[in-house]
C-alpha cells in the first residue's frame, strides 16, 4: 500500500488564565494590539522597523511594547505559501500566509433609494475581480432586511446577496406644517433665525397661507385665523425638534448596529478593511454612539474606508433647495463619515458615487504589510473596561509615517462562557492565529497495517508566566488527510503554563507532544 500522509494542523491555542493573573501577566488577556502602517516619504513600506523604534503614550504616559510583529502578503501564491508552512521541518503560525480580510457594508439607513444602485455594481466587480482565493469577504446591509454575510470565500455567494441592497432614506418629511427638510429641521432645532423665516415662507406659498400665515414685511407673519406670529414660528421649532428626535433614534440605532456587527469579529485576528457606502448623517447628538463604533472597531483591528454617495445636484423633490443649502447638508452629512475614517487611521473617498471601483481597486492594489504592536493597557483602562481611550503612536525613526487608530478599548472581563466562546471562534477563523508564537513539528510513521499510520507531534509556544500552579493554556487539534481533507483525528488538551520566562521577554516557553 502506498504511504499516506497525514498533515496535522494546530488549530488554536488559546489562554484561559484566572482573573488574578491578569494585572501580573503583562500580555496575555489584557494584551492590546494595533496594526501599525509605516511607510518612507516615497510612501513606500518600512520593512525592517524595530520593536524599540515604536513609541505608544497614553496620557503623556509611555505603555510597554509587547508584541511586535511583521506582516506581509505571500511572496508566491497562497497555497505554495500555506503548503511550506505547514509541511516544513518546523512549522510556525509565524509563517502561515493571510489574505486580506474585507467588511462590505451598505448604510441602507442612510442610502436615498436608488443611490446603491452604482455602489452595488462596484461592489460586484470588486468581489469579481478583486477578491482573490486567499481573501475573505463580508457583506452588510443595515439595518436589515439585507445581506447577512459573516467571512466567506464563496464569491457566488456575496454576489447574490448584493441584489437585496436597497437605499430608504428620504431627505424630506412630511409635518402638520407641510413638507419640511430633514437639514432644515436640524438647522432650525439649533436656532438658525433665518432659515426659519425662509421655510415660513416657502410652507406659506405651499399651502396657500392657510396654515402659516401671510407675509407682513420684516420677516413677520400674520395667521389668517387670527394667530400669533410667534405661536407659528414655535410650533415650526416645535415641529423641527420632533424631525431631528425621530431622525437621530434612527441613526443612533444604526450606528449601534454598526458597532454590533464590528465587534463580533474581534476574535479573529488580522488586520479588516472596512469599506462602507453611505450619504452620511447628522452627528450633531450623536458623538456617544460614534465613539462606540471607533472604540469596537479598535477592539477588532477594523479600518474604515468610508464612501460618500451624496449627488450633489438637486433633485425634482428638492427643487426649492439652494446650491449653497445642498452643499452645506452635503458637508454635514458627511462630517461622521471622515470621523470614523479619522478615528480608525483609514480615509473618506469624497463624491464616491462615480468613482467607487477604481477607488476599490486602488484599496486592493495597496500590499498588506504592516506591524502588528502588542502593549499592556494603563491602569485606567482596566478598571473602566469599554470606555474609549486615546493613544498616541509614534516611530523614533526620522523621515517616516505612520498611521495607526487613535485609542482603544478593553473588553469586558472574560468569563467562564467566554472561554468556549473563543475556542470557537479562533477555530472558525479565516487564517491561523499570529499573537503568540507557536512552533510544531509532525513526524508521520507507518502504522501496522495498511492506512493506519502513526502522526507525532511535538509543539513549542510562547506563552506567560503562570500566576499560580494549575494556570494552563487550551490546546485545540485537528489531523486531516492532505489528499482529501477529511478530519481523522481531533481532540483537546491542556498545557501547562512555564515556571519562568525567557531572559529578556515577558513570555516562558510551554511544550506539549500528543501521538
Amino acid at each position: 500500500m502506498p504511504f499516506r500522509v497525514l498533515l496535522l494542523t494546530v488549530c488554536a491555542l488559546l489562554l484561559a488564565l484566572p482573573a488574578q493573573a491578569q494585572v501580573t501577566f503583562k500580555s496575555g488577556v489584557d494584551l492590546v494590539r494595533f496594526d501599525v502602517r509605516v511607510v518612507d516619504e516615497a510612501g513606500r513600506p518600512v520593512t525592517d522597523l524595530k520593536p524599540e523604534e515604536i513609541v505608544i503614550e497614553e496620557a503623556g504616559r509611555r505603555l510597554p511594547v509587547m508584541l511586535f510583529q511583521r506582516v506581509t502578503e505571500p511572496a508566491e501564491s497562497y497555497v505554495e505559501e500555506a503548503m511550506r508552512a505547514v509541511t516544513a521541518q518546523v512549522s510556525s503560525n509565524d509563517a502561515f500566509p493571510r489574505g486580506h480580510l474585507y467588511i462590505l457594508i451598505f448604510d441602507q439607513e442612510h442610502i436615498t433609494p436608488g443611490n446603491e444602485q452604482r455602489a452595488r455594481m462596484a461592489a460586484e466587480q470588486f468581489i469579481r475581480t478583486r477578491v482573490r482565493p486567499s481573501d475573505r469577504v463580508a457583506l452588510y446591509g443595515i439595518p436589515g432586511p439585507g445581506p447577512q454575510v459573516g467571512f466567506t470565500a464563496d464569491k457566488t455567494r456575496a454576489l447574490r446577496q448584493l441584489d437585496s441592497i436597497r437605499g430608504m432614506y428620504q431627505r424630506t418629511v412630511s409635518t402638520p406644517f407641510g413638507t419640511m427638510g430633514i437639514y432644515e429641521a436640524h438647522r432650525i432645532a439649533q436656532g438658525d433665525a433665518k432659515l426659519l423665516v425662509d421655510v415660513i415662507e416657502r410652507l406659506r406659498k405651499d399651502s396657500g397661507g392657510d396654515i402659516v400665515g401671510t407675509d407682513t414685511g420684516g420677516g413677520r407673519f400674520a395667521s389668517t385665523t387670527g394667530e400669533d406670529p410667534s405661536v407659528t414660528q414655535r410650533l415650526l421649532v416645535e415641529n423641527a425638534r420632533v424631525v431631528v428626535n425621530q431622525t437621530d433614534g434612527a441613526s443612533r440605532q444604526f450606528l449601534q448596529r454598526l458597532a454590533d456587527v464590528v465587534t463580533q469579529f474581534r476574535d479573529i485576528e488580522g488586520r479588516k478593511t472596512v469599506v462602507m457606502f453611505s450619504e452620511g448623517f447628522f452627528q450633531d447628538n450623536l458623538s456617544r454612539e460614534l465613539e462606540a463604533v471607533a472604540a469596537a472597531a479598535a477592539q477588532s483591528y477594523c479600518v474604515f474606508y468610508t464612501f460618500d454617495l451624496n449627488q450633489r445636484d438637486a433633485q425634482l423633490q428638492e427643487a426649492y433647495a439652494s446650491d449653497t443649502v445642498r452643499s452645506s447638508e452635503v458637508q454635514a452629512r458627511i462630517a461622521p463619515l471622515s470621523t470614523l475614517a479619522v478615528e480608525t487611521a483609514g480615509e473618506m473617498v469624497i463624491d464616491a458615487a462615480n468613482r467607487s471601483g477604481k477607488v476599490l481597486d486602488s484599496i486592493a492594489d495597496r500590499a498588506q504589510d504592516y506591524y502588528l504592536v502588542g502593549f499592556t493597557p494603563s491602569e485606567e483602562a482596566r478598571a473602566n473596561r469599554g470606555n474609549y481611550r486615546r493613544v498616541k503612536v509614534q516611530v523614533t525613526r526620522p523621515g517616516v509615517r505612520v498611521s495607526a487608530r487613535t485609542g482603544y478599548a478593553l473588553a469586558p472581563e472574560p468569563t467562564p462562557a467566554d472561554r468556549k466562546r473563543a475556542i470557537d471562534s479562533v477555530l472558525g477563523a479565516p487564517f491561523a492565529q499570529q499573537g503568540l508564537k507557536l512552533d510544531y513539528t509532525t513526524y508521520v510513521m507507518k502504522g501496522a497495517s495498511a492506512g493506519q499510520h502513526r502522526v507525532i507531534l511535538s509543539l513549542n509556544a510562547d506563552l506567560p508566566v503562570r500566576a499560580k500552579p494549575g494556570d494552563a493554556a487550551d490546546i485545540v487539534f485537528i489531523a486531516r488527510d492532505i489528499k482529501d481533507g477529511r478530519v481523522v483525528a481531533n481532540g483537546s488538551d491542556a498545557l501547562p503554563l512555564p515556571e519562568s520566562a525567557k531572559p529578556g521577554s515577558p513570555l516562558g516557553t510551554g511544550t506539549w507532544r500528543a501521538q
